[in-house]
């Protein structure tokens, strides 16, 4: 009994030392340079809004890419499309952001192979953006493939 016990906190220990919270942030985050400097975004918000930051769309059938001369910091897709995060990406090295627009309410995180997120030795940050109401913290999604210095963020906007 006390082997299963102990197995157990074993267990939950490793479950919650990878396991991430979500941190809320919205669109107007990113331009208040008070919540940026106050929660060391810095990074993050000059990958967002730098018209230099290498960018790369995955799309259904073809991967668009711009300023990739700078290298490839940006990676952007729809929830639809996390599979594609499972090939081997020429660029995944460079990443530091991934953005990844969920319009479907049964887009789930665990499509995506945790073996293939070694690819992206440099990412930061992962920004899910809903474009559907969330019923509650448990509905929103979350990597747990990636360790606590991998900054996990949520935005939720509905379209108009």
């Amino acid at each position: 009994m006390k082997k299963i016990i102990v197995l157990f906190v074993v267990c939950c220990i490793t479950h919650f030392g990878f396991a991430q919270d979500l941190i809320k942030l919205e669109h107007s985050d990113i331009k208040n340079s008070q919540f940026i400097e106050s929660n060391n975004l810095q990074d993050l918000a000059n990958l967002i809004s730098s018209s230099q930051t290498g960018f790369a769309y995955l799309g259904l059938n073809k991967t668009t890419k711009k300023n990739e001369e700078s290298g490839i910091k940006l990676l952007q897709l729809k929830g639809e499309q996390i599979s594609k995060l499972n090939s081997s990406l020429d660029f995944a090295s460079s990443v530091q952001m991934i953005i990844i627009e969920i319009s479907d309410p049964s887009f789930k995180t665990s499509d995506l192979d945790c073996l293939q997120t070694q690819q992206f030795t440099k990412l930061k940050y992962i920004y899910f953006r809903y474009t559907f109401e969330i019923d509650s913290n448990t509905d929103l999604q979350r990597f747990d493939c990636f360790t606590n210095a991998v900054k996990q963020f949520y935005s939720i906007k509905i379209p108009s």
